[in-house]
């Protein structure tokens, strides 16, 4: 459920690609599909992009986008003019996730500390300049193949009822 978004008025942004084996990996690109439209690329296909999440006014698409397992941001599509921009990052962490609040102003991000695996579940202004933590669960989850996957199944924004 969180691979994919619907934003007015009938445009789908969805995660596509297989998962690879390798710990952390993403799937392999963020598409658009509108019946105008059909399949589009959002995204490059030489790196991971998921957990799509538009805001209700219609005119961005915050994603997370990753390179490698350490290196996961917040990205910024604005839908009307195609730039993409990157939020600002705290290195310490990894964003797993993210979702924007109903008035676009906030946002709700689902992070990883880096050093100790522990996930954290943050607010943060659009912009990503001001963020606190909300939820910091204090046992990090245990290893496993496919680490990323594993996580998205156990904690993910698509099932938090939140409002600001």
């Amino acid at each position: 459920a969180s691979w994919r978004t619907w934003s007015a008025p009938h445009t789908l942004y969805f995660a596509s690609g297989k998962i690879s084996a390798q710990p952390g990996a993403l799937p392999t690109r963020l598409r658009s599909w509108s019946p105008e439209d059909g399949v589009k690329d959002v995204t490059a296909a030489d790196v991971g992009a998921v957990s799509p999440s538009h805001d209700a006014k219609g005119g961005r698409l915050f994603y997370v986008q990753a390179k490698d397992d350490a290196d996961r941001g917040i990205y910024v599509l604005e839908t009307r003019t195609g730039m993409i921009r990157v939020l600002p990052r705290d290195g310490r962490y990894a964003i797993d996730g993210v979702r924007v609040s109903e008035d676009g102003a906030a946002l709700l991000q689902l992070r990883r500390e880096l050093a100790t695996g522990n996930l954290e579940i943050w607010i943060s202004t659009s912009d990503g300049e001001l963020a606190h933590p909300l939820i910091r669960f204090g046992t990090p989850l245990p290893p496993k193949d496919d680490v990323w996957v594993y996580r998205l199944r156990e904690v993910n924004l698509e099932m938090v009822a939140w409002n600001r």
